[in-house]
């Protein structure tokens, strides 16, 4: 009898790897989102917006019970508020600062990712944002200028993501699959801005603010050594890569097309 080891590769069901890669990049662009917006959320729960009220703002003719009760209903509502009193503008110093990083590397990311390889690139993007994202709330702790610093940092770290997981994806998808598996990975965009804004309350809710960075930051690290566990630069590189997948994403693995060896560059056979 035939043993197993002697069948061909093609035999059997087998993983198809570009899936797996481009279901990855749905998850590190979702990862990319939850840490870049939660602090949209999470800045609400950070600031004391509690305020005295101006009784001279209000104008003359104001009925002095209508202004009681008033006071004492914004009182009732921000008591027990956040534990920073930050500006406005201090506030929107930091929710600003990380698309100003952001834009730096953004532009040049393609190139970022030629130099250091998409894949790395985007593991590097991902892993150093999680470690930034588990450092805001010590960084808010000690000044809300060092957490805008940190969240600059965060914006140049991540600016590159994008190219680099487009560069990867062109690699892994065949043309007449292309489309379909660009938009999965990239539709986690998508979801990831939805967990951010939508489940943000809930964390503050019942953990508190710290971990909404803190939760992010676990997520980011997590991804990123099974992103560089199961995912390489070409398909060719892939030691689990079978026979029949390898052939099929032929035609994506080489940019410039091959000339033969037996034809001269002025269309002129050799020899």
């Amino acid at each position: 009898m035939e043993s197993i080891c002697s069948l061909p590769k093609s035999t059997g069901w087998r993983l198809q790897l570009r899936y797996l890669v481009a279901f990855l990049g749905f998850l590190g662009a979702m990862v990319d989102y939850i840490v870049r917006y939660s602090i949209s959320v999470a800045i609400v729960a950070m600031v004391n917006s509690t305020h005295p009220v101006n009784n001279a703002s209000h104008a003359n003719n104001t009925c002095q019970a209508a202004l009681n009760v008033t006071d004492e209903a914004g009182d009732a509502e921000y008591e027990g508020a956040g534990e920073y009193n930050w500006t406005i503008q201090q506030q929107g110093i930091i929710l600003g600062t990380f698309f100003w990083g952001y834009f730096i590397t953004k532009s040049s990311g393609g190139r970022i990712s030629e130099l250091l390889g998409a894949r790395e690139t985007m593991a590097v993007s991902l892993g150093a944002s999680g470690l930034l994202s588990l450092l805001c709330p010590a960084a808010a702790h000690v000044h809300p200028l060092a957490l805008a610093g940190v969240r600059l940092v965060m914006g140049l770290v991540q600016g590159p993501a994008n190219p680099a997981l487009y560069s990867v994806l062109s690699r892994w998808s065949p043309p007449d699959e292309m489309a379909t598996l660009v938009t999965l990975a990239y539709s986690g965009i998508a979801g990831g801005s939805l967990v951010a804004l939508g489940a943000s309350g809930w964390v503050v809710n019942l953990l508190g603010w710290r971990w909404i960075f803190w939760g992010g930051g676990i997520l980011a690290l997590a991804w990123t050594p099974v992103w560089l566990f199961f995912v390489r630069n070409s398909p060719e590189q892939h030691p689990l890569i079978s026979r029949a997948e390898l052939e099929l994403l032929a035609d994506t693995l080489h940019v410039k097309p091959r000339v033969s060896s037996s034809v001269s560059l002025t269309g002129t056979r050799s020899g």
